[in-house]
């Protein structure tokens, strides 16, 4: 089963991102949410062919 695991190396990650993104941490850990729900979402739709994941992660993308 595919999951998500947070780890130690979380904080330096994060503070990497802030730095990189200039992102504040709470506007990356929503950002985070939206990515976590996009993944689950496909998950739960059955979606893994590289194509279709493409086409979707697309989607997504556009609509940001």
């Amino acid at each position: 089963t595919d999951g998500l695991e947070r780890t130690a190396n979380e904080i330096e990650y994060l503070k990497k991102l802030q730095k990189f993104t200039g992102m504040e941490g709470k506007k990356i850990e929503l950002e985070m949410k939206k990515r976590e729900a996009f993944l689950q979402d496909l998950l739960r739709r059955n979606v893994r062919n590289i194509q279709a994941v493409r086409t979707e992660t697309n989607r997504f993308m556009e609509a940001r």
